[in-house]
């Protein structure tokens, strides 16, 4: 599939895709959207908040709630592990400022493809749920490909009360 920026007859620019894993699945996001990858950390839990919601995460003088993807996608925690770690998300592609920590296990790993590289996977938006309905078809395997304006729609509701607002890291 072309990408629509493409001239006709070119190839579609290659884009950087951070991978993780949600339980036996592999996923992953553009990198436009992380503004940073860090260890799974201890975070305050909420009271009454749903399931998937993980807690707060202290970063940079602010607060920003974090979400466990292997709860919300799969109804099991995401494994305690050393490649665990917390995704933060901006609140738009290349645009400074958090608002969603992603907690995901096996963040190990960059990938670089382009949309000529993406298949649809013939999943419904309703069915595809957070993911773009796409899939990166690499040499690994099938990728899922989770959409992170879907994710940060879906953040505000479900933290009960907690808004979700972005947090500009501190000056160096």
């Amino acid at each position: 599939m072309p990408s629509p920026d493409a001239p006709p007859g070119r190839p579609a620019p290659k884009g950087l895709y951070l991978q993780y894993s949600v339980g036996p699945h592999a996923c992953c996001l553009p990198c436009s959207w992380v503004e940073q990858v860090v260890p799974r950390v201890e975070v305050t839990p909420i009271p009454e908040a749903p399931g998937h919601v993980h807690g707060l995460l202290r970063y940079h003088g602010g607060v920003v709630p974090v979400i466990d993807l292997c709860t919300l996608l799969i109804h099991q925690p995401a494994a305690v592990k050393l490649s665990s770690r917390i995704i933060l998300l901006r609140r738009a592609p290349n645009l400074p400022g958090v608002v969603l920590g992603v907690l995901a296990e096996k963040v190990l790993n960059v990938l670089e493809f382009s949309e000529d590289d993406c298949r649809f996977s013939g999943l419904p938006g309703a069915v595809a749920g957070l993911m773009s309905g796409r899939v990166a078809d690499t040499p690994a395997g099938l990728i899922h490909i989770l959409e992170p304006a879907r994710l940060l729609a879906l953040g505000a509701p479900p933290t009960a009360g907690v808004t979700l607002t972005a947090v500009s890291p501190e000056p160096a």
